[in-house]
């Protein structure tokens, strides 16, 4: 299996930063700089991914590392 912490840039080409992988949830944690944010001055937000690279988050499939 091919460690996804060192990615830096999601499929849709947007950059993350993957912190680590959590094996309590099985899941990949890190954090997108997402320009879609409504809140001013927060331009990174808290993302996870599955073993495989594909985003929790189904409604955003730009954000899938693979």
């Amino acid at each position: 299996m091919k460690d996804l912490s060192l990615t830096t840039v999601t499929k849709g080409g947007i950059e993350c930063k993957v912190n680590k992988f959590n094996s309590a949830v099985n899941l990949y944690l890190g954090k997108v700089k997402d320009q879609w944010s409504s809140i001013p001055g927060h331009d990174w937000t808290t993302c996870s991914w599955k073993k495989n690279g594909e985003c929790i988050n189904r409604t955003r499939p730009d954000l899938d590392l693979v």
